[in-house]
């Protein structure tokens, strides 16, 4: 097999050395997870033109109540597709980077 042919290296660890390398930590379900989502909600609303936007949700395990969840908000955006340019996005991107 050649240096090209060879597995990438993570494809070699056993699922104990992954789990050691890339831990999953969960946290006890936090009230805050909700009022961050829409500290991030308000933020993007002010970057992304009004009229574009259809929609923000929180999603993921944070938006469920009660639940151990990883602490990372995790936000879908949805825009009017026919509206949105290319430099619409890099600074949409540049923007939600910068933070």
């Amino acid at each position: 097999m050649s240096p090209d042919e060879q597995p990438h290296p993570l494809l070699r660890m056993s699922l104990v050395e992954l789990w050691e390398l890339f831990p999953i930590i969960l946290s006890p379900f936090n009230p805050l997870w909700r009022e961050w989502f829409e500290e991030e909600k308000s933020f993007l609303l002010k970057q992304l033109a009004g009229e574009k936007v259809l929609r923000i949700s929180h999603i993921g395990s944070t938006a469920i109540g009660g639940i151990w969840a990883k602490p990372i908000i995790d936000i879908l955006v949805e825009i009017l597709l026919r509206s949105f340019t290319f430099t619409d996005q890099r600074e949409a991107s540049e923007a939600a980077t910068s933070v």
